[in-house]
């Protein structure tokens, strides 16, 4: 189970499947053994969307983001990695209807049994349109006003391109040979890509092409922050990470009692920080 929330004299509850998340909830008010509706299936349409990642409640609606664990770890055990894919927003209505808010054309088509999958109403594609938002991972409700938080594992490609000579002798199993067999080339792929890594000064261009990704994506790595105020239409707060690219996630949206919106960021260069709301977002801490 990923999700759970109380609305509607009902306890909703969302579940992860390899051919798509769930949305459940009780008959009555309380839990009872059997007797709980399905309210959507088989990912809203595309079995990809399996992780139910985040949840609330707007305008008597009940807000639904999904995701892929790490944007490639598969829950289909016959599949352990699948591409990765921009997440899809649903809402579903008091009387149990469901409809598309942010998504495209489904990566692996279903045919839920629930509803339909129609056009999203937002007219925005996954992820914003985005593929590198890989997770839906906050909607919190502040006012009149709905926020959506995403991870984005944009800024991860700078990091990474530094290893690929190491991730390449691991696929190629130059080391040791335990990795014999599981991707499949044919010989001249194989001479080719040890050649190249042989070449002298392929670590010093790799260093090198990172900085320069990094810097010239600086403006647009991190995550994404989006608000609405009917949940059709979406303004974009911010598309690189408050600016700092190295905020990869919005870890948490919390809503405080005296009705501050609090941001808590996902950082594993720098540690986290944390906004609040004060027209606009300003930073209280960093770490």
């Amino acid at each position: 189970m990923d999700l759970i929330l109380s609305y509607n004299n009902h306890l909703y509850v969302g579940t992860v499947q390899p051919n798509g998340f769930e949305i459940w909830r009780t008959r009555g008010e309380l839990p009872e053994k059997d007797n709980w509706k399905l309210v959507v299936d088989q990912g809203a349409g595309d079995a990809r969307n399996e992780h139910p990642w985040s949840i609330a409640v707007f305008r008597d609606h009940i807000y639904v983001g999904t995701a892929i664990e790490a944007a490639v770890f598969s829950a289909n055990p016959d599949q352990d990695i699948v591409p990765p894919k921009g997440f899809d927003v649903i809402r579903i209505d008091k009387y149990d209807n469901w409809e598309l808010v942010v998504g495209g054309t489904p990566v692996v088509p279903t045919d839920p049994v629930t509803g339909t999958r129609g056009n999203p109403i937002s007219g925005y594609p996954s992820g914003f349109g985005n593929i590198s938002n890989a997770y839906c991972w906050q909607l919190q409700a502040c006012g009149d006003e709905l926020y959506l938080g995403t991870f984005s594992w944009s800024v991860l490609i700078p990091a990474f391109i530094p290893l690929l000579p190491e991730i390449l002798k691991i696929l190629l199993s130059m080391d040791d040979g335990e990795g014999a067999g599981r991707i499949e080339f044919s010989n001249e792929e194989l001479d080719k890509m040890k050649l190249i890594l042989r070449r002298p000064n392929v670590g010093q261009f790799l260093e090198y092409l990172a900085r320069l990704i990094m810097k010239s994506g600086s403006r647009v790595f991190g995550f994404d922050l989006w608000k609405t105020r009917d949940g059709v239409n979406w303004k974009a707060v911010s598309l690189n990470g408050l600016g700092n690219p190295h905020n990869y996630g919005i870890r948490m949206l919390f809503l405080s009692g005296d009705k501050k919106l609090y941001l808590g960021t996902a950082n594993p260069f720098q540690g986290c920080e944390v906004w609040v709301k004060k027209r606009p977002f300003r930073v209280v801490s960093s770490k």
